[in-house]
């Protein structure tokens, strides 16, 4: 399995009470709604709020190689949970990918509270770049670049994706080129296969799986997708591997069980 996003690790320690955006003022809800990571958020989605966490994942290869790698676009919504938000994240496979052991990934659409020192964003054609620094402290400066294969902007036109920048003052550059839709995960969708093929698991396996709830999926290579089951210590899980089939989860092509205990 490859190793979380490095924002996300630290982003809780970089937020700042205080921190403004450029261009931004007004209320709370008026702030939320003008941030250059809004701003972002809108050119991406033009549809009603999911009201969950949903993936959107394009498959495109590394510049410069022929190695696959994945846009993943995680939307959180237009009224996101505290402390959480929207990234996109560039996720290399194959060998590549597992010489390097990690996502690169850039957060936006962020909630008042967790808004950068500073961001921006400006789209024109067929571009659109988006920045965002949090404080000297947390080391993290970053910029996304975008392309898109065609007008009006929307998250699954998105050709290409380039991170570069910084953060806990390492630098981060990675881009995905050449990218078309690959799948769409959503958890309202997914959970009752993942459940269902747990119970088949266990009722043939012996064993009693329920307390193992399901805990998310995600692409872990360019045609596969694995989701998780665990308990609430994590000392007991269930990774179900499937195969992507016309943009969903096919055919079931491994279960692995683990115990710590």
């Amino acid at each position: 399995m490859r190793s979380a996003p490095v924002l996300s690790a630290v982003m809780a320690f970089t937020m700042l009470a205080g921190c403004s955006s450029e261009d931004v003022g007004g209320t709370d809800d008026d702030l939320m709604e003008s941030t250059p990571g809004m701003r972002l958020y809108r050119d991406l989605f033009h549809d009603d709020d999911p009201n969950e966490v949903v993936k959107y994942v394009q498959l495109g290869h590394l510049k410069d190689s022929k190695e696959p790698c994945g846009i993943v676009v995680s939307r959180a919504g237009l009224n996101p949970p505290p402390k959480t938000w929207s990234s996109l994240e560039i996720a290399p496979y194959g060998k590549v990918g597992e010489e390097l052991g990690t996502i690169v990934d850039i957060g936006f659409a962020y909630r008042t509270e967790n808004l950068p020192l500073k961001e921006s964003y400006k789209s024109n054609g067929s571009t659109a770049e988006y920045r965002a620094k949090f404080s000297v402290s947390s080391g993290i400066d970053q910029t996304l670049k975008l392309e898109f294969s065609e007008s009006p902007h929307a998250v699954t036109k998105i050709s290409s994706a380039a991170i570069s920048g910084k953060v806990l003052d390492k630098p981060q550059n990675l881009v995905c080129v050449k990218a078309k839709p690959l799948i769409e995960l959503r958890d309202s969708k997914n959970e009752p296969i993942v459940v269902r093929a747990r119970d088949e698991y266990a009722a043939k396996k012996g064993q009693d799986l329920k307390e193992l709830k399901y805990a998310g999926c995600n692409v872990s290579d360019s045609a596969k997708v694995t989701c998780r089951c665990t308990d609430a210590p994590e000392k007991r899980a269930l990774e179900l591997t499937y195969a992507i089939e016309k943009g969903k989860l096919g055919k079931l092509l491994e279960a692995e069980y683990s115990s710590a205990q």
